[in-house]
């Protein structure tokens, strides 16, 4: 198995459509959504590590310093893992720019994927997945 670091929206969120339509994500569902993400994972012989699940069990992320401290540990461990994957089908938040602009800094491998089905809000249509992000975020920098 290869270390992989799991990005996926997490709080309660308002993302604008592919159709120019708004949708709110809520946190409950985003969690189901990242456990559905890490499954996904070590199905593909990837040992997945989703910080925002790990951090939240003891760090509350409406208070913005405890939010920061996780968001920090996070992007610590996220140096190890030779892979950022970022699931996409419900957005693409601002937790999911700092791993990100994270990842920038390390030899790190980025992937972009979709697990479809009933998780996939429409939020990204365009194909290849990556560059659909990067021009509707503007991330190039």
């Amino acid at each position: 198995m290869r270390p992989a670091i799991v990005e996926s929206p997490f709080k309660t969120a308002e993302i604008v459509l592919a159709n120019g339509e708004t949708a709110s994500i809520e946190e409950a569902k985003n969690i189901e959504y990242a456990k559905a993400c890490c499954l996904w994972a070590l199905d593909q012989c990837y040992s997945p590590y989703a910080s925002h699940l790990f951090f939240t069990q003891f760090l509350d992320d409406s208070i913005p310093e405890q939010r920061k401290l996780g968001i920090e540990a996070g992007i610590t461990w996220g140096s190890a893992a030779d892979v950022r994957i970022f699931f996409v089908d419900r957005g693409f938040t601002e937790g999911m720019v700092y791993g990100y602009k994270a990842s920038k800094t390390l030899p790190q491998r980025i992937k972009v994927v979709k697990l479809g089905g009933d998780w996939d809000l429409g939020w990204i249509t365009g194909k290849p997945l990556w560059s659909d992000v990067l021009g509707r975020l503007d991330l190039r920098t």
